[in-house]
């Protein structure tokens, strides 16, 4: 069985991001500003779900490439799922042998839910990895920086909030975007709230350790860095 090979699925991924951000780059220099507004909340948009989509792929990948982390995972689901009877029956008699490296249609089947995996924030995401991936790949995701790991739970309470526009995905927003984590990133939220989300993505953090992107080019120049970490 063929598997799957990880750069090919970061490659492919930055060329989808980079789309978006040409895309973006074009449309905003002849803009109104609110247009500019409403064409910065889209394209981020459109980042977030490559990006979800992307972590989707890799770990579907890296579980087709070693499976044994993943075996256990399953095998202890069913243990879940019997009774206290059935369980001392399956322990002595049964037995899970499935392949090394599953097919990656089996392993979005048996992962996912209509074929996607939604993440709440970095440590959901974390607590996937451990349980689905050996260590040697889900350490690719645990051992990135902290403000790294922010930056993802950012990204992820974002397009949340411009998924839902309620006030608990705006507090949520707000507390991710105020992790201290974030401070050399450009994107921290000081003591003001975000009225309008696509003014903060096209806006600057000027201080004198941030050189001059917007906000909304800092997190496409973080989905290109933070791909390849996890490969």
């Amino acid at each position: 069985m063929r598997k799957i090979r990880i750069p090919d699925r970061i490659s492919v991924f930055r060329g989808e991001l980079d789309s978006v951000k040409s895309l973006y780059t074009r449309l905003i220099k002849t803009a109104s500003r609110n247009d500019k507004n409403k064409i910065a909340e889209m394209s981020f948009l459109n980042s977030a779900v490559l990006w979800e989509a992307f972590l989707n792929d890799i770990i579907a990948s890296y579980i087709n490439n070693d499976s044994t982390q993943f075996n256990k995972y399953l095998e202890q689901r069913i243990i879940e799922e019997l009774s206290n009877n059935n369980i001392s029956i399956f322990r002595l008699y049964g037995s899970l042998s499935p392949p090394r490296h599953l097919d990656i249609t089996t392993v979005k089947s048996l992962a996912t839910q209509n074929n996607n995996m939604s993440f709440r924030d970095y440590d959901h995401i974390k607590s996937i990895v451990r349980r689905w991936l050996i260590s040697a790949h889900s350490d690719k995701f645990t051992t990135i920086s902290s403000r790294d790991k922010a930056q993802i739970s950012a990204w992820i309470k974002i397009r949340n909030h411009l998924a839902h526009r309620s006030p608990t995905s705006s507090e949520r927003m707000i507390s991710s975007l105020r992790n201290p984590a974030l401070r050399t990133t450009g994107m921290i939220l000081n003591l003001q709230g975000i009225r309008n989300v696509g003014a903060y993505l096209n806006s600057k953090q000027s201080t004198p350790t941030i050189r001059g992107d917007t906000r909304i080019e800092i997190i496409f120049n973080g989905m290109h860095r933070i791909s390849g970490l996890l490969g």
